[in-house]
């Protein structure tokens, strides 16, 4: 019995060592998972470690609290599964440092050619820019001092690439990023999370590939890009997601990416230079050049139908905001516009389908087709609920703007459940060869304002007007009839001006006039501060001629004036003309008078629409 004991006893304390062993065992292997630096302490010296040259097989995690500096010929092959991360200051060469399946984090500054790009623009390089983007620490959001800078210095041929990590820096010191020639993508790099930015200067090449949806997709907030030049992409730049105006889902017409800020940089020989979709996408372009230029592809490329009737609309947004400062838009074609709006259907509350909004300053601009207002889902203006709405904001605003304006089509265009406004003040665009007015509006709703020298063209009559919408305007003589042959006596008519003559506006509002009745219609959008100046001359009149004369508004007096002599006039302001009110000039004459039938007839209006 007391052998059998003393073997349990030795029994119970061989256990008991092997629960120590494992658990000392357990706590190392955590120790140096945790500081995983450890395992190179050998190399530790002065609070920095100096690896050198060699092969070292990665097959645990491992993070590095201090300083690391890797000596040339350093490879680190990282297995599958297994993530080596730098929480301090990290140097290395030139050449490769990184090998296996394994994943890097922390570097602050990095360079693609450690994970082994070329940078010849021949060999694909995808894979080692996206492990180099990937060294970004996992999103902790904008806190200082984070964040990671990949450097790039060469020509790198890539499919796609996606940065998805706040702070990340993308700095180009000259180098290209050369898109694949075939193939389909979705983008070529992609931004979807927040404050990432592009620095130096990144030149792009599309390679004319039509499968690319786009160049650049930011898909995330305060994105900051300096100094890009895009050459031969069917679409360079893609704020927000294409799927949320069409997906239908309630709630994504209303998301959208903002506070992006593009400056500098070109879209040169490409189709499109950028598109913004969601009603919270904002995006401002400054000092940028923004061009369409399809006819660059050698005419034995098989590519060269098919790329060149694409669409070349420049600028579209849907349902978003594009601020455009300075620079240049050309798309040198009337086939499609340099700047597009489209509506997006909104679910949520406070919003409304909203046709986007585009403001450009300070620009040149060259195109025979400007701007158009286009709806190929047809959504109405209308409120979360469906019901229809006018839209107040402008969608269209040029000012301090000028350039070359051709063509034989107007260059504004609007469909016709376009309802909002356009707004072009303060520009010199000259055409030589335009034949055309410079406006067509759909949907007579529409509130457009033109200043009188923004368009003008004085060799060719007609040109300077606009076709439906609702003009707005400032104290502009509107309308002007002249000479009346009507004999008039004590019994007040109304007087019939026949002759309207051509003012700015003639196109517009000679059609508001019956010269049967005299009657004068205001029109949709009706006109504020209404000035109606008449007078009439008789042929047989004398000194001793008392006339009465009166301007009617729907049929009432607003006004009485009396005169003696063989000429009488009446000027009075009507607040507000609101559509279908009418105006009108009636006279009694003692004796009885012939109008002369000369200029010194005359009925004018000059008003406001605001």
């Amino acid at each position: 019995m007391m052998k059998k004991a003393k073997q349990i006893e030795r029994h119970s304390l061989k256990r008991s060592c092997l629960i120590i062993f494992s658990v000392f065992c357990a706590i190392w292997t955590m120790a140096t998972n945790a500081m995983g630096d450890d395992l190179f302490k050998t190399y530790f010296s002065d609070g920095v470690y100096d690896i050198p040259s060699g092969t070292y097989d990665i097959k645990t995690d491992i993070a590095f609290t201090d300083p690391v500096v890797f000596h040339n010929g350093v490879n680190f092959n990282i297995a599958e599964g297994v993530t080596v991360t730098f929480k301090n200051s990290f140097k290395a060469g030139f050449g490769r440092v990184f090998t296996g399946q394994g994943d890097v984090r922390g570097i602050r500054k990095v360079y693609p050619e450690w994970f082994g790009a070329i940078g010849d623009g021949v060999v694909d390089d995808t894979v080692a820019l996206q492990k180099a983007i990937n060294t970004s620490l996992p999103d902790k959001g904008f806190a200082p001092g984070g964040g990671t800078t990949i450097v790039l210095t060469k020509s790198y041929l890539v499919k796609s690439l996606t940065v998805s990590a706040t702070n990340v820096t993308i700095h180009a010191e000259a180098a290209w990023l050369i898109a694949s020639k075939s193939g389909k993508y979705p983008h070529l790099l992609k931004f979807e999370r927040h404050a990432n930015r592009i620095t130096g200067t990144l030149y792009i090449e599309g390679n004319y590939n039509l499968g690319y949806d786009c160049m650049i997709n930011v898909n995330a907030r305060h994105f900051i890009s300096n100094n890009v030049t895009i050459w031969r992409a069917s679409l360079p730049w893609l704020i927000g997601n294409k799927q949320w105006a069409t997906s239908g889902k309630p709630g994504d017409a209303e998301l959208g990416d903002s506070e992006i800020e593009i400056n500098g940089g070109a879209t040169l020989h490409c189709l499109r230079a950028v598109e913004v979709v969601g009603t919270n996408s904002v995006v401002h372009f400054s000092n940028a050049l923004l061009y369409s230029f399809p006819w660059s592809l050698p005419k034995e490329d098989s590519r060269k139908k098919a790329w060149e009737s694409a669409d070349t609309t420049v600028v579209r947004t849907i349902g978003g905001a594009v601020f455009i400062t300075g620079g240049a838009l050309a798309n040198f074609s009337t086939r499609s516009p340099v700047l597009e709006s489209q509506p997006i259907k909104c679910t949520k509350k406070n919003y409304y389908s909203n046709y986007g909004v585009i403001y450009v300053s300070n620009a040149n601009i060259e195109a025979g087709n400007l701007f158009a207002a286009a709806n190929p889902h047809k959504i109405p203006t209308q409120d979360y609920k469906g019901n229809k709405v006018i839209q107040k904001s402008a969608s269209l605003v040029l000012s301090n703007c000028g350039g070359y304006m051709g063509g034989d089509k107007p260059p504004i265009n609007t469909d016709f459940l376009f309802t909002g406004r356009i707004r072009i003040i303060n520009c010199n665009f000259h055409g030589i060869n335009r034949k055309s007015i410079y406006a067509k509006i759909g949907n007579p709703y529409a509130r457009i304002e033109i200043d009188e020298g923004s368009f003008n063209d004085d060799r060719e009559k007609g040109l300077n007007s606009v076709e439906g919408g609702t003009r707005i305007f400032n104290n502009v003589m509107i309308f002007e009839s002249k000479k009346t042959v009507q004999t008039i006596g004590p019994t007040a008519i109304v007087v019939a001006y026949s002759t309207p003559t051509a003012t700015s506006d003639t196109g517009n509002f000679q059609s508001c006039y019956d010269v049967k009745n005299g009657k004068f219609t205001a029109p949709i959008g009706g006109l504020r501060n209404v000035r109606v100046l008449a007078g009439t001359n008789s042929a047989n009149g004398q000194e001793t001629d008392i006339t009465q004369m009166a301007i009617l508004k729907n049929g009432e007096p607003l006004c009485i004036r009396q005169s003696i002599g063989t000429s009488a006039s009446v000027d009075f302001t009507i607040s507000s003309l609101n559509a279908g009110d009418t105006v009108e000039i009636k006279q009694a004459t003692k004796p009885r008078r012939t109008m002369d039938g000369s200029d010194l007839n005359y009925f004018q209006i000059i008003a406001s629409r605001y």
